[in-house]
């Protein structure tokens, strides 16, 4: 019934026009439905009320470059070194040359100017089912369904990776929650692509007893051998932003970079308990060494 609803609430973004009326309406639409009261730039009450600013604000549209997922390689690159970047196996605007692609081991291909979409191939080229899906990426403005200005105008492509392993598996997604520069939180998910579950762990990588959309994972994972080295990517990529989400991966190569994310869950995720949300906030106003205004902290990169 959810996703139901949600479909409909998507199909219905997608034929209203790209105004900032109308991005606005169904923002605040959106944010009712699953906050259940309407943020107010006056009164922010929780983390999910900084991350509607950001959602919601055209000046935002300048963390795009960031969000495509072939261009923030060549930040990363330049910030913490090459080594941590997954290879691109290739970049295609054309879906005639994506049907000419092959590949002899396991790789996986995604839109650079979107957001959970993915298809994993074990070998070979892609079916024309595959094909007739990437054909709709390439077609698609994201930013009319999702309504984030951070995927307004982005350039449609779709990139194509190797299949990351870690031990013959697919390896733990790894999420950082970084306020003005420093690790506050790390989410892992386990079983993306299975049986979905997320665990909250804090800076120290001592587990949480918080929920965050998905149930808890009935283990425990030891702090990953490497986990300063982890930490000290993320808070050198961090350093330019007054949050960001940096995603990491621990695989058979090493530490890679997955992505970096300005509005985690669109802003309608629920913590729980709730309380969290608050703490959130208050730590991104009192330990901010940028502008206090939310509004001016959005002119950062401007």
């Amino acid at each position: 019934m959810k996703s139901r609803r949600r479909e409909l609430f998507n199909h219905i973004a997608e034929l209203l026009p790209n105004t900032h009326l109308c991005t606005s309406l169904i923002n605040y639409a959106y944010f009712f439905w699953k906050h259940r009261y309407l943020p107010s730039k006056q009164n922010l009450k929780s983390i999910n009320d900084y991350f509607f600013l950001v959602k919601n604000s055209p000046s935002s549209a300048k963390y795009g470059y960031f969000t495509d997922k072939e261009n923030v390689k060549t930040f990363v690159s330049n910030i913490c070194g090459e080594e941590y970047i997954i290879p691109t196996l290739g970049v295609f605007d054309d879906i005639r040359a994506l049907k000419q692609f092959s590949y002899s081991k396991k790789y996986i291909v995604k839109p650079t100017h979107m957001s959970g979409e993915v298809i994993i191939k074990r070998e070979g080229s892609l079916s024309s089912q595959e094909i007739s899906l990437a054909q709709k990426w390439l077609k698609h403005d994201y930013s009319r369904i999702s309504r984030e200005y951070v995927y307004h105008s982005l350039e449609p492509k779709i990139i194509i990776e190797p299949l990351l392993t870690y031990k013959g598996h697919i390896p733990f997604d790894y999420k950082f929650f970084t306020i003005n520069g420093r690790c506050e939180f790390v989410q892992v998910d386990i079983g993306r692509f299975s049986s979905h579950k997320r665990d909250l762990y804090d800076r120290d990588f001592n587990k949480l007893d918080l929920k965050f959309i998905y149930s808890n994972s009935p283990i425990t994972l030891n702090k990953p051998d490497n986990y300063g080295e982890m930490l000290s990517i993320v808070e050198k990529l961090a350093s330019f932003f007054p949050f960001v989400r940096v995603d990491l991966y621990i695989t058979d190569d090493g530490i890679k970079f997955g992505e970096l994310t300005f509005v985690p869950e669109g802003g309608l995720g629920r913590f729980e308990p709730t309380a969290f949300e608050e703490k959130l906030l208050w730590k991104l106003n009192r330990n901010s060494a940028l502008p206090s205004s939310h509004e001016e902290r959005l002119e950062v990169f401007s």
